[in-house]
Formats: C-alpha cells, sequence, structure tokens
C-alpha cells in the first residue's frame, strides 16, 4: 500500500514537472488526497453496511472539523500570542488588493464556489428526501469534475497569464 502511494504521489509530481504547474496546485491536490481519502474509505465501509447517514455526517463533519478546528485553533493561538489579527493575504497580496489593483483572490473564488457546491448538495439531499441514488452521486461526482476543471482553468489560463478571471 505504501508503494502504490509513492507510485501515485511520484506519478503526480512527475506530471506537474513535465506541464510546469504550479507548484501550489500540486501540494493543494496531494494534500487534499491525503486527508479526503482515508474519510472518503470510512464512509464507503459504513454505507456498505447500510448507515448511509452515517457516512454523509462523516464526510461533512470531518471538513467542518477541519476547517473550524484546522484553521481557527491555530490563528486562535496565534492572535493570542501576537495581540494583533491575523492577516490571511500576503503582504504583496495586501497591497494589490487595498489599492484596488486585484479584485476578489482566488481563495475567496474557491470558498464562494464551495459553500455554493454545499448548498446546491444540501438542496439536492433534501429533494431526494435524503436518499442517497446512483443520480445524486453521479450529480456529486459531476460537481466534483467541475471544481477540478474550474481550478486548473484559474491556473492555467489566469494566473499563469497575469488575467483576471
Amino acid at each position: 500500500m505504501i508503494a502504490r502511494q509513492f507510485i501515485c504521489i511520484h506519478c503526480i509530481f512527475f506530471s506537474f514537472f513535465v506541464f510546469t504547474f504550479d507548484f501550489s496546485l500540486f501540494k493543494n491536490i496531494v494534500y487534499d488526497c491525503s486527508s479526503s481519502i482515508p474519510d472518503a474509505l470510512s464512509s464507503i465501509l459504513v454505507a456498505r453496511d447500510g448507515y448511509g447517514d452515517m457516512a454523509v455526517s462523516n464526510a461533512i463533519g470531518s471538513n467542518v472539523f477541519d476547517i473550524d478546528l484546522g484553521l481557527g485553533f491555530p490563528f486562535l493561538l496565534k492572535s493570542i500570542i501576537t495581540k494583533q489579527p491575523v492577516d490571511l493575504l500576503a503582504s504583496s497580496f495586501r497591497q494589490d488588493f487595498e489599492s484596488g489593483i486585484r479584485g476578489l483572490t482566488d481563495h475567496a473564488k474557491f470558498g464562494f464556489i464551495l459553500l455554493g457546491a454545499l448548498v446546491l448538495a444540501y438542496a439536492v439531499l433534501a429533494a431526494m428526501r435524503f436518499r442517497l441514488t446512483r443520480g445524486v452521486g453521479t450529480l456529486f461526482f459531476a460537481m466534483y469534475l467541475i471544481f477540478i476543471t474550474y481550478s486548473l482553468v484559474q491556473e492555467l489560463h489566469c494566473n499563469r497569464h497575469g488575467k483576471v478571471c
């Protein structure tokens, strides 16, 4: 299993090197996969045993935990220690943002997209009376592919050429 993970990471790294993708995109994909795959596998196992509600709760709850505790606690500690708010933008981005050169940063756009995906997912689940069907699974997978496509277009077309997208 470790050998497969090594080969997978090596192939991803090699493809990013060959296609000259930004290394931060590589890190995001590897980190996202490494943190999401264990949650996905545990959700699959409990769903297979007939506990679909537990699988959905795990998928949503683990991300809420990661965001709230994984981001909130370090930011809280830093703001307590330094007695200043934590600036989420690098100084060059901050200057460009405040002078009006840069608009909404990529991170904020991705945040709004993910929030929209969450609202859409909840609306679909509510419309289906909280039943997971093949169609719901297909829709969720399509939403993921659309998000990945958007992030690649953002990286390859907008960020590389300095365009505002």
